[in-house]
This record gives structure tokens, C-alpha cells and sequence, in this order.
């Protein structure tokens, strides 16, 4: 099979106002990294943010789609997709592209906090399985960056506290995962409606005692 352009690891975590979503901004043909500066999580709608794993080019024909339905609501006069429409949508369609021995390759996380509701996280995988969760990691993420989630997430959780935590489970990946970039962004999701952060960059000490080599010195 041909190699393709994919991003790696997306995490996000319900806070008491809202959803935030990170993910580095590395995409990757095979094993060489083919750029740095790629925003892995972008906005649907109003309220509703969307973070992948797998190959970019499946992505953007979701989105694609996503927006078209956006459109059509729009000019019958009827309401967008929600984040929970949207959830199942993502999931109906990798399910039945994969019966049809066409699968796209994409995990996603979609998370929204819509008027008047609670903060929502839905997952996809690849093959159509869809769930929800107050917190969650795709790709490699699954190994690395739930054990961070699960020690330190809460119910009633602070904003800044969930930051502090989806910061630590990116320095976890960028650690251990060959795949995973030290660049990276962090999306929020509330009431009042989305925000993409800018591009920022981790700060990598290899100087722990964790990750010297006695060997070499």
C-alpha cells in the first residue's frame, strides 16, 4: 500500500466550562516528517471542533462534506448539525465505507459544547465504532497519553488544570512517540463558540535523567 500524508495523536478533555482539543501539527509521509505547521483540529459550525488521526486526505474530504451539510441547512432555513449529529454522522460514514471495502483512514474526536448542554466528546475509529468520554487520545495517544489523562483528569475540572494536562500528555508523546512534533495547538469549545489557538511549541528538557544515556557519556 502507497504511503500517505498522516497526523498523528489528537487529545481532548471536558472542562467545567467547555472542551478543550489539542494535537501536534506534524504530518508525516511513512516515517519522513513532510511539514510542522499543519492544524489537525479546525471548527465545524459554531460550537462543534474536529481533531483527526490518519491520512490527511480523507480529512479533507470529510470536511468537505461536513461543510456542504452546513451549507444545504443554511439555505432550507433549518439548523446546522449539531456536535452529536455530527458524531454519528462521521461514524455512519466510516462504517459504511469499510462495508463497502473502501475504509477511510481517519480516527476522529469530535467535541462541542452546545447552548444550554454539557460539554460532549465523541470518538470514531476507523472502522465506524463511535463512543463518547469525558476525556480521550487517539493513535499512539491511546498508549501514552491515557494514562496521563486518567491520573489527573476530574470531574469539575478548571480550565487551566485541563491546559496543564493536555500539556503534559503531549510532552508524554513527544517523549516516546517517533510520530508526535514538539509544535502543537489547543482548541476550546464553549457556549460562546470556538477558538483555534496559535501554533506554540513545547518545552522538550531531555535533560532528565530519564532519557541520558550512561553509555555515551
Amino acid at each position: 500500500m502507497a504511503s500517505f500524508l498522516a497526523g498523528g495523536t489528537v487529545v481532548a478533555v471536558t472542562h467545567k466550562d467547555g472542551v478543550l482539543m489539542a494535537a501536534d501539527t506534524v504530518l508525516n509521509y511513512g516515517s519522513t516528517r513532510r511539514t510542522d505547521s499543519y492544524e489537525r483540529v479546525i471548527p465545524i459550525g459554531t460550537h462543534t471542533l474536529i481533531g483527526f488521526t490518519g491520512d490527511e486526505a480523507d480529512f479533507k474530504d470529510s470536511v468537505y462534506t461536513l461543510k456542504s451539510m452546513h451549507r444545504e441547512a443554511r439555505c432550507h432555513g433549518v439548523p446546522p448539525p449539531s456536535t452529536k449529529e455530527i458524531h454519528g454522522f462521521l461514524a455512519t460514514r466510516n462504517y459504511s465505507s469499510r462495508l463497502e471495502m473502501d475504509p477511510i483512514y481517519n480516527g476522529y474526536i469530535v467535541g462541542g459544547c452546545e447552548p444550554g448542554e454539557s460539554p460532549y466528546i465523541g470518538v470514531v475509529d476507523m472502522r465506524g465504532t463511535q463512543f463518547t468520554a469525558s476525556f480521550f487520545a487517539t493513535g499512539m495517544g491511546r498508549h501514552y497519553a491515557l494514562p496521563v489523562l486518567r491520573e489527573g483528569w476530574k470531574p469539575g475540572i478548571s480550565k487551566d488544570e485541563a491546559v496543564a494536562l493536555l500539556l503534559e500528555s503531549l510532552k508524554t508523546l513527544a517523549f516516546n512517540d517517533a510520530a508526535a512534533g514538539s509544535s502543537f495547538i489547543i482548541c476550546e469549545a464553549t457556549n460562546d463558540g470556538t477558538h483555534i489557538g496559535p501554533i506554540q511549541t513545547l518545552d522538550l528538557d531531555w535533560s532528565s535523567a530519564a532519557y541520558k544515556d550512561s553509555a555515551v557519556n
